[in-house]
């Protein structure tokens, strides 16, 4: 067989692979090394003319030391191997060479010795110390019998012989010695070496996240200090309409702010957990640009900002992707654009369709190029990574939770694209974003027009809120919706006043899901237990401020028909009430 370094490299793999434990890969390399201090010693034993007893019993402890190490790596047993070949060398092998090698005249004390610190190297509490006494009752037993029966024994050849098979023994055990505690520094070196990195990074994210904790808390505070300052001008000035006005606008856009703070730092956490799945449907590229655009262009008004679309070659315009994320991805880029722009200034939104190496796939490349204030090369070392701002928002006067860029850069690779930036200070900013998707065949393209308005007259909804000020806000929007609506405060009151209404009397209920008492998991599981006509269709809707999709499965599992984060969407409640209402009516 040629021995080539894929070769070696794979035995050492075998040997020493990273996925074994620290005693195993010990054992692994103890075993090695006995065998071949065996193979030597026979090897020399047999030019050496030792008798053939002697020379037997070496060649039958190297088989087992074979059959040793298969036990251990067909079974990964540490403990049971090392007791087995312990007990067996030292207390069998070990003392037959001893009585027919010269016993205290040979090199098998030296042996003796190793098999001794042999238990104290792998094995822990009673095995090891059971192993131990059972070694050294062996080995002392073999030396007394030695002197007590010496016919036992039978000698070498002479001295030179006596010396050679010490000095081979000793150079033999002194090797594997060395090999143990070069392996045994070479791990811990490493493990060191790991903790330290660790630590490193430990330390390294504390700080980024007290830096964080630093900036988001100052952020939060501001638009909570607008919030609460307005709404107690408000109160004072009740009777002037246009203060009034003025100042529920001021409060609407500093929620919208901190709604975003809060969205951006649990969006970071569910992709850093894993549970952020991406939703794959039919779409119109245009469309989403146009709607990115119609979102953002009151911003670009304020700053007076020239916004330039413009589409280059673009010839496939349906494709299969996750239209919300595709938008936040671009107007996490576009919002920073438009706070790092001039008055008055420039952004250039540029798409071309690149050519596509995958059949049924399209390609495209989107440049967002601003001509802002621009940023530093250190700072773009590390612009993607979470909690990250060039300055503090009371540095820059720029409000933001440091994690759009780092949720966009995360996005575009569970996209399978990739995402580049350059920057100039005082020059501006160009990000380009590549991605591919796929064309959907002419059956999944569909004209769908989107209901606008809804007709919930005659339709009686329960709402079960804990909070008085949520359920008076979803009362008043349901009301103005159309709706008949009746209240609950607690999951008890819910189950009360269902199972005392008739058949079929509520159209639906909105079920706040964490409540004092019974929660909206268990409120919906009695109700569903009812024995009564129409309990078992009743739409019954989460109103949650979980959003993971952990908790939306568990709401479907007992037996909700929606789903609704807080705060909710006005649209985005009436139009999943339309669905199960008419749903629940065919």
């Amino acid at each position: 067989m040629k021995f080539n370094s894929k070769t070696i490299n794979k035995f050492i793999n075998y040997l020493f692979n990273d996925s074994y434990e620290l005693n195993k890969k010990l054992l692994n390399l103890i075993l090695l090394d006995v065998f071949i201090g065996q193979m030597v010693i026979l090897l020399l034993s047999i030019i050496k003319g030792f008798n053939v007893y002697a020379c037997s019993l070496v060649a039958l402890l190297s088989v087992f030391t074979i059959i040793t190490h298969l036990i251990l790596n067909k079974t990964s047993r540490v403990t049971f191997s090392a007791i087995f070949i312990a007990i067996g060398a030292n207390n069998v092998f070990l003392p037959l060479i001893f009585f027919t090698t010269g016993g205290m005249y040979s090199g098998v004390p030296v042996w003796f010795i190793l098999s001794l610190t042999f238990p104290w190297l792998l094995l822990r509490g009673a095995a090891c110390y059971i192993t131990a006494v059972i070694n050294f009752i062996g080995i002392f037993g073999s030396i007394a019998l030695s002197y007590i029966y010496p016919d036992l024994v039978i000698p070498l050849n002479g001295q030179g012989d006596v010396l050679f098979d010490f000095v081979i023994c000793a150079v033999t055990v002194v090797l594997i010695f060395a090999s143990i505690f070069q392996y045994q520094s070479h791990i811990y070196k490493s493990q060191e070496v790991t903790i330290i990195d660790a630590l490193n990074r430990a330390q390294k994210a504390t700080r980024a996240k007290t830096l964080f904790l630093t900036n988001v808390t100052h952020d939060i505070r501001t638009p909570l200090n607008a919030i609460i300052g307005f709404t107690e001008i408000a109160r004072r000035n009740s009777e002037n309409r246009g203060k009034l006005f003025d100042c529920l606008s001021k409060i609407s856009v500093s929620s919208d702010h901190l709604l975003t703070l809060v969205n951006d730092v649990l969006e970071m956490s569910r992709i850093e957990s894993g549970k952020l799945l991406l939703q794959y449907e039919n779409e119109s590229l245009k469309e989403i640009i146009e709607t990115v655009t119609s979102i953002i262009s009151p911003e670009f008004t304020e700053k007076n900002i020239n916004f330039v679309v413009e589409f280059n070659d673009v010839r496939d315009d349906s494709i299969l992707c996750d239209s919300l994320r595709m938008k936040q991805i671009f107007l996490n880029i576009l919002n920073n654009a438009i706070k790092y722009s001039k008055q008055d200034g420039n952004i250039y939104f540029t798409i071309n369709q690149t050519k596509s190496i995958k059949q049924d796939f399209v390609s495209y490349e989107f440049h967002i190029r601003d001509e802002g204030c621009g940023m530093t090369e250190e700072f773009l070392s590390r612009i993607y990574q979470p909690f990250e701002r060039e300055n503090t928002s009371t540095i820059s006067g720029f409000y933001g939770s440091g994690l759009g860029l780092s949720i966009t850069k995360n996005l575009v690779e569970m996209m399978g694209g990739h995402i580049n930036v350059t920057s100039k200070v005082n020059e501006g900013t160009e990000f380009v974003i590549n991605l591919t998707f796929e064309v959907p065949s002419l059956s999944e393209i569909k004209d769908e027009t989107a209901v606008t308005k809804y007709d919930f007259h005659g339709k009686r909804i329960l709402v079960v809120e804990d909070n008085d000020g949520n359920r008076e806000i979803a009362c008043e929007i349901l009301k103005d919706a159309g709706l008949e609506v009746e209240e609950a405060r607690d999951g008890s009151f819910a189950i009360e006043k269902i199972q005392n209404a008739s058949a079929n009397y509520y159209d639906a209920v909105l079920m706040d899901i964490q409540m004092p008492g019974k929660n909206g998991y268990e409120t919906t599981k009695i109700i569903r237990s009812f024995d009564k006509p129409g309990i078992e269709d009743l739409p019954i809707i989460a109103l949650s401020a979980n959003v993971y999709e952990d908790d939306k499965k568990k709401a479907f599992e007992y037996g909700m028909n929606g789903y609704i984060t807080k705060p909710f969407n006005v649209i985005e409640l009436l139009k999943v009430l339309n669905f199960v209402i008419e749903e629940d009516s065919k």
